[in-house]
């Protein structure tokens, strides 16, 4: 079996059990504990066989988000939002990781208000660093006739605060609201799309970035070019430039680590999550274990939603 047939044989295998409280297969086994805690470990047999993955020796543990196993999920679920809900939340802070917080909003997803409550809640708090893929997440779950006004309002808010309206979110919304026979939605988010496009100044940036990478292989010249762009790094920008280079995932990975490198900016756990989907492919699959051995080094994970979607993805 080849490299590929493994990976696809074991995610495939892990995403028909995922439901399960413990899901073991031969190289990859997610537990998760309530809903706060689950795992991932890899004691594969793959391991000891010419296409090696090269995984860390230290427990080979791929995977690994832990906390109290406080039934989050099932508190909002069971309790009317309040400021005693909110007063119990408070209470599982630090537990409130932001890879626990994106597993809590894929729980609620069939609850679209206590969604978008928690959402807002958790939005206020400091240690909570927001990013355009959250975001894309609440507005799927708000994208409905029941919270179709909360989902605008959430919508202009991400806007205000300068993240992006992908096309990735935009399209399965716009298919559903035509589904659903929401026409002046349907109408109004056509409109917002194409001028969020329009009025996006930061598109341009990322595009003269995009076309300086794409055109040259890596090296000084590219550096040299990038050196003269003038770019304001942000989390947003740095995933923006890494969702359009998808398609050459081993040049997102060289900008990644430039990225890192440029004085006042540090990559954080957003970014790494965004850097592991654009390398979850064949031909960059090391670059994708070297990352999550870098992500668990420094104290980052991936969050359930990147999980999903590269278990997808193969």
């Amino acid at each position: 079996m080849n490299r590929f047939k493994a990976i696809v044989a074991n995610f495939k295998f892990l995403e028909s059990t995922l439901a399960s409280r413990l899901i073991a297969t031969q190289s990859l086994v997610l537990t998760y504990n309530q809903v706060t805690h689950f795992s991932l470990y890899t004691p594969s047999p793959f391991l000891n066989q010419p296409h090696d993955f090269h995984f860390p020796n230290i427990h080979r543990k791929l995977y690994y988000c832990s906390s109290k196993p406080n039934p989050i999920v099932e508190l909002i679920l069971t309790s009317n939002w309040s400021k005693g809900l909110k007063h119990k939340l408070e209470k599982c802070y630090p537990s409130l990781t932001h890879e626990t917080v994106v597993y809590v909003l894929k729980r609620l997803e069939a609850s679209p208000e206590k969604t978008c409550c928690f959402f807002d809640w958790v939005s206020t708090k400091k240690w909570f660093r927001a990013s355009s893929s959250l975001y894309s997440l609440i507005l799927r779950v708000l994208a409905t006739k029941e919270t179709i006004k909360q989902f605008w309002i959430t919508l202009w808010t991400m806007k205000r605060k300068g993240f992006y309206f992908d096309e990735e979110t935009y399209f399965p919304i716009l298919a559903d609201f035509k589904r659903k026979k929401m026409d002046n939605d349907c109408s109004s988010l056509i409109h917002f799309y194409s001028r969020s496009n329009w009025e996006n100044s930061m598109r341009s940036v990322v595009t003269n970035v995009v076309d300086i990478i794409s055109e040259s292989n890596w090296g000084d010249g590219v550096r040299r070019e990038l050196a003269k762009v003038k770019i304001q790094l942000s989390d947003n920008f740095v995933i923006n430039v890494l969702r359009e280079l998808r398609n050459s995932p081993l040049k997102a990975y060289k900008f990644f680590y430039w990225v890192g490198r440029q004085s006042g900016y540090e990559q954080n756990i957003v970014t790494y999550n965004a850097v592991a989907r654009v390398l979850a492919r064949t031909d960059s699959i090391e670059k994708f274990w070297s990352v999550i051995k870098e992500m668990k080094s420094v104290g980052h994970e991936l969050d359930i939603d990147t999980y999903i979607k590269i278990l997808r993805m193969l």
